[in-house]
């Protein structure tokens, strides 16, 4: 009876199954025993108040009516106080043993060399030898020995996870066994099975992995343990099983995440990692051209600097060719003495002939012992320049960052460089009121706009007084000047305070309290830092994109090189970017993160701001070339240019070509059908690759006609981004999506790694051949914990219905009764 009715007001079969186990409760039941204590003498009040008033009725309605209300009122108290059940059963919770497969790009290659022993003991463990009884290496007959060489390190995993299917099975009983698979991000549910699909190498025209696809990309190590030991949050985690060739090219370094896990972990809450490097422990015989670097723009009749970074292994003392091929055309050559696994640089000229973009290859000579030639080329792209830029650039004094500026100014025959030196005119005597006119300075904006860019360093308003300010300002709003400020502790910008050259400037600054100048030692003025505690940039998500910063196509690749550039101990004191500005990189302080280089439109013109007088220091470690692109695409960036007219609309893709996975930067100038900026908060732009089309939304950046947004490659191809203006004008720009080789660069398997992960969180490192061996080393035992289920009894239709019941009962016999 009991069970039925709590069935008829939806009472869960948890509770009905099992009533003998279920506790009756109330919520609040010091209300339900106040309720019933105070209903009694209500009770009788009603009951005798009924009897005096109503002498007339006769008793049979008269008692109903005191029913009624008696019942309303107990239906109150026990809705008060709430009555619910509560099934409280015991559950054995299972301690948590996370299992990371590697499913990334890398684990399609070739298994590698073993020692005869080695690879008999593999052919055990993936079932294709029997093992002996006295548990001696078995003969392996020349197929099988052929057959397992020629596997891929998915493929023998795969062979061995099938063949270890009841290890599987066993750890499943004891433990919660949470199967992941892992390449740029961690998956649930990988099976054996998929291994070799999900290395399978990318076919360029089908490669847009959807969120059951393959991953085929880069090893994100850290970020999988990471998400490994976030899933298992509060619960027991007794280990975690990684079988990897320990790759980690992308994301956090694992060892890091180790690291931080271990600072925050309990004694007892260590979690010991166990690792299977799938792949031979001998390093493969290689060549990798691991890196390649060149200009990003050079003038056409110029000659450019290729520089490429060569590794090796296994090949020492050989001498091998480095050609600079474009297309099949060999344009240079060196030879380079290999030598260990050290990386060597190799100088190779490109010769600027023709006009547009060159795409280049770096190769180095195949050698006939290499199992993988993937990693022999490197492929990166010029931008050839048919006009030379004219550049204005206006120092205050012969800084570090002008010395060497000077010097990548004067080997960039792309540019013709006019220069003035506001110090050697103040020692030759020159008066400060004729600094202007002797320097040869343009009077007007007609003038400044013969130049394509101007460059102030830490110059004083006596070169550049307020009249020439303005001049200045109409020459970039109106004309498409650009401008570059480089900020110094002398005078920029803080001796520009209440002029009109910061109503340029895309970044705000403190007013300076006191003076302070170079020339007397002092550098009061801007930000200074400890000598313990120096200065970091690191570059925005949008400055990974932008093209001075653009190093190299991959913008998590930005990101790295960026962020280790040497330190430095001054800056400009900003405090935010003006409206519109875009923020390119960042520096820390005990305040928090102040913007270090940003950019922005004014009018018609683009201005930068260098936030430090340090970029020198970028040399350091990591080679002249990079400060010197960072300068060459820096003033071509802000140039003005005739591809980009005020009054016409136009379009800009950057990087134009990108790896899947990546971001593309858009940005529009858009204009009326009377050439006028358009003022709209968002235009759509429109990505197109064959019949499939998508939107990428662009934000205005709060100058008029200016839009900017963001597109992520998802897939392999070539692409077109396009904009139709309200004339019918169509812009549109080229964007070429590519895979990652950074998989195939180093194909060792990295065992220092896992070892040093394996040593760090107290676990071990186990040869696939042993992994049967795995339950021996995890510990952990199941605990029992007591799963709580609750429901209100209150909150039903019956007992709404009784309610009602009572009220529709009272009002029939008060009419009945001709009370109303």
């Amino acid at each position: 009876m009991i069970r039925a009715l709590l069935k008829a007001i939806g009472v869960s079969r948890t509770f009905t199954g099992r009533l003998g186990e279920v506790e009756w409760l109330w919520a609040r039941p010091y209300v339900l025993w106040i309720g019933l204590a105070l209903l009694i003498p209500l009770g009788v009040y009603i009951v005798l108040r009924h009897r005096r008033n109503l002498p007339h009725v006769a008793w049979g309605p008269r008692t109903l009516l005191s029913a009624c209300r008696i019942g309303i009122l107990l239906l109150l108290v026990i809705v008060l106080g709430g009555p619910y059940l509560r099934l409280a059963e015991p559950v054995e919770q299972k301690p948590v043993l996370a299992w990371l497969q590697d499913a990334s790009g890398s684990m399609a290659l070739p298994l590698g060399e073993y020692d005869g022993p080695a690879l008999a003991r593999l052919a055990v463990a993936t079932g294709d030898a029997e093992p002996t009884k006295d548990k001696s290496p078995p003969k392996l007959t020349p197929e099988v020995r052929k057959r397992l060489l020629n596997l891929t390190r998915a493929e023998t995993l795969e062979r061995v996870l099938v063949h270890h299917e009841g290890l599987l099975g066993a750890l499943a009983e004891r433990f919660d066994l949470r199967r992941w698979r892992f390449a740029g991000d961690l998956r649930a549910g990988a099976a054996s099975s998929d291994a070799a699909a999900d290395a399978a190498p990318a076919d360029e025209e089908d490669a847009s992995a959807g969120p059951d696809g393959p991953d085929r990309g880069d090893t994100n190590l850290g970020a999988a343990l990471e998400g490994a030991l976030a899933d298992a949050a509060a619960r027991p985690l007794v280990g975690i099983v990684l079988l990897t060739d320990g790759q980690s090219t992308t994301g956090p370094d694992p060892l890091q995440v180790m690291r931080r896990h271990q600072e925050v972990a309990t004694e007892s809450a260590g979690v010991p990692v166990w690792a299977v490097p799938v792949g031979s422990p001998t390093p493969p015989v290689d060549i990798a051209v691991v890196d390649a670097v060149a200009p990003a723009r050079v003038a056409r009749d110029d000659t450019a600097a290729v520089v490429a970074t060569v590794t090796s292994h296994g090949l020492d003392g050989r001498t091998v060719k480095v050609l600079l091929l474009e297309g099949d055309t060999e344009r240079a050559t060196a030879e380079v003495t290999l030598t260990g696994e050290s990386q060597q640089q190799v100088h190779l000229a490109f010769h600027a002939e023709e006009p547009g973009t060159r795409l280049l290859t770096v190769q180095a000579a195949e050698q006939g012992e290499e199992p993988v030639k993937a990693n022999n080329r490197r492929g990166l792209a010029v931008e050839v320049d048919e006009q030379r830029w004219k550049v204005l650039y206006l120092e205050g004094y012969p800084r570090w960052d002008f010395r060497f500026l000077d010097h990548a100014l004067r080997r960039d025959h792309g540019l013709e460089v006019t220069l003035v030196m506001e110090a050697r005119l103040r020692g030759e005597g020159v008066a400060a009121a004729d600094l202007p006119k002797v320097a040869g300075l343009p009077k007007d904006a007609a003038g400044l706009a013969e130049y394509n860019t101007v460059v102030l360093g830490d110059v004083t308003p006596a070169l550049l007084p307020a009249a020439l300010q303005e001049e200045l300002a109409r020459a970039v709003s109106e004309d498409g000047l650009g401008l570059i400020v480089q900020v110094g502790p002398a005078a920029m910008p803080h001796a520009f305070v209440d002029g009109p050259l910061l109503r340029l400037l895309p970044l705000e600054f403190a007013r300076p309290e006191g003076e302070g100048s170079a020339e007397d030692g002092r550098r009061a003025l801007g930000l200074e830092a400890a000598a313990f505690a120096p200065f970091r940039m690191a570059i925005t998500a949008t400055g990974s994109l932008h093209p001075a910063l653009r190093l190299y196509d991959s913008a998590s690749r930005n990101r790295r090189v960026w962020s280790r550039m040497p330190p430095f101990y001054w800056a400009a004191d900003t405090v935010s970017p003006a409206a519109g500005a875009t923020v390119l990189a960042e520096f820390k302080t005990a305040d928090g993160a102040r913007p270090l280089v940003a950019e922005h439109f004014a009018g018609a013109g683009r201005v930068l701001v260098i936030g430090t007088d340090s970029t020198y220091r970028w040399r350091r470690n990591i080679g002249d070339y990079l400060f010197y692109r960072f300068w060459g695409q820096a003033i071509r960036r802000v140039a003005r240019a005739k591809q980009r007219p005020a009054e016409r609309t136009w379009m800009e893709v950057h990087p134009s070509r990108v790896e899947r996975g990546e971001s593309v930067a858009v940005e529009l100038h858009a204009v009326d059908v009377a050439g006028r900026p358009l003022e709209r908060a968002r235009l759509a732009a429109k990505v197109s690759r064959g019949d499939s089309v998508e939107t990428v939304l662009l934000e205005g950046t709060g100058q008029a006609g200016h839009y900017r947004g963001a597109w992520p490659a998802k897939a392999v191809g070539e692409y077109s981004v396009s904009f139709t203006d309200a004339t019918d004008t169509t812009v549109t720009a080229a964007v070429r999506v590519t895979e990652s080789d950074r998989e195939l660069v180093r194909p060792a398997v990295d065992r220092d790694t896992l070892g040093s992960l394996a040593d760090l969180s107290g676990g071990g490192m186990l040869e696939l051949d042993a992994l049967g061996r795995l339950a021996d080393r995890l510990h952990g035992e199941s605990t029992t914990v007591h799963s709580v289920h609750e429901e209100e009894l209150w909150d039903n239709w019956l007992m709404l219905l009784a309610l009602v019941g009572l009220y529709c009962t009272d009002v029939f016999a008060r009419r009945m009764s001709g009370l109303t």
